[in-house]
């Protein structure tokens, strides 16, 4: 029987991993705030998240699995927090918008962003998860179940409920 010789997988050294997480910083912030529509929230389920890595950077498969993995955790953490019976102890400080980097010339006015906002800020928190990471990062169905540990055609139900959600609410606004 003749052996099937694959390439070495690469291993990310702890100074390697320390830069990764350093330099996703801002995206895993990010990620986590629009799940989360919280900064204060979003903040504690990143770093909770990237010691949580830390912690478990032995189960890391390879250097070029790093990013994904990364943002798995802060995606899990991030709905973990949400449901968290001790997140209604809190004073949450909401921000009403995220502004984005440059202004697209088709982008919605103010009104409308905030209508938008508003209803994505209503939307139950997977359904928020799966929308995130599949229409705003891009990530195929099969991704995004890996990120969020459900099935594929769970996935699909919550993004074809949410954007149901989302066009009922905007035709109301």
């Amino acid at each position: 029987m003749a052996s099937i010789e694959t390439a070495p997988v690469e291993l990310l050294s702890d100074d390697r991993l320390e830069r990764l997480m350093a330099e996703r910083y801002p995206d895993m912030l990010r990620l986590a705030f629009l799940i989360l529509r919280n900064l204060p929230e979003a903040e504690d389920a990143t770093q909770v998240a990237l010691e949580r890595a830390w912690r478990s950077r032995a189960q890391m498969r390879s250097a070029a699995s790093a990013p994904f993995w990364l943002r798995r955790i802060v995606v899990r953490e991030s709905v973990r927090l949400r449901s968290s019976p001790w997140r209604v102890l809190r004073s949450p400080i909401q921000l009403t918008e995220v502004e984005p980097p440059g202004r697209h010339p088709t982008a919605p006015d103010h009104a409308e962003r905030l209508d938008i906002v508003r209803a994505f800020e209503r939307l139950p928190v997977d359904q928020r998860a799966a929308v995130v990471l599949h229409h705003y990062l891009d990530y195929p169905i099969a991704d995004v179940a890996l990120m969020v540990d459900a099935p594929p055609e769970t996935v699909r139900s919550r993004l074809r409920l949410a954007m149901r959600r989302l066009r009922e609410e905007l035709r109301d606004a």
